[in-house]
């Protein structure tokens, strides 16, 4: 039986301004989990906070982002609260691209640079500096779960071996949008190996690379 039941509530705030050659935007988001665990209560937080400046009238109207982001991680898992951030239903793409990790017990420092030399194309440049919000909790990765019942998860976790320091990820990507439902992708991340990394693989650096075609009706 599914015994992990839990209750979500967030809120947010967005604003953007016109300011100067373009517009400053900024974010804040927080999250809070309630519930059941197995056999634990499930108490968890999430926090965000980002803001950029895009010259949107310039050439390519650049577009520099930065933020930080927490999501909370089990600080004990010898006593009987479970203080994991789970998320129950995610878009893995727009936070990692790679899936080297996900939004549990995780700390991620984030720049980002955004470039459209065309209005059919659009360039990315993300730098993370990740690390564990818990050190005695684990490394979390996956896409989400993705049965009820079973061992199959969705989620992966390994042992952090006390360490906090996970990774720095240098990624780029590339969108073309060669018509009204076509368009071609490209991503490549490379990520360094923490001592968190390291404590499961031998070697590093890891790199990571798609190309696909998408139509969309």
């Amino acid at each position: 039986p599914v015994v992990v039941g839990t209750t979500a509530f967030a809120g947010h705030l967005v604003t953007a301004r016109s300011a100067g050659n373009g517009e400053v935007d900024a974010l804040l988001w927080a999250a809070g989990q309630v519930g059941d665990w197995y056999e634990q209560d499930h108490r968890a937080f999430a926090v965000a906070a980002e803001a950029g400046y895009q010259w949107s009238r310039s050439r390519w109207a650049p577009w520099i982002r930065g933020g930080i982001s927490w999501f909370s991680g089990d600080n004990d898992p010898q006593d009987g609260r479970h203080g994991t951030f789970f998320p129950m239903l995610p878009t893995v793409r727009g936070y990692s691209q790679s899936t080297l990790y996900w939004m549990a017990n995780l700390r991620d420092i984030m720049a980002q640079v955004i470039l459209r030399p065309r209005d059919s194309v659009t360039l990315r440049l993300d730098a993370h500096l990740l690390s564990l919000a818990s050190p005695a909790d684990g490394w979390y990765a996956g896409s989400g779960a993705t049965q009820e019942s079973g061992r199959i998860f969705g989620y992966t976790l390994r042992p952090s071996g006390g360490a906090s320091r996970l990774m720095e990820l240098v990624e780029t990507s590339v969108d073309w949008r060669l018509g009204p439902h076509w368009s071609v992708n490209g991503y490549v991340g490379m990520a360094s190996s923490g001592p968190v990394v390291r404590r499961s693989f031998a070697s590093g650096p890891g790199t990571f690379f798609y190309l696909e075609n998408a139509l969309q009706f």
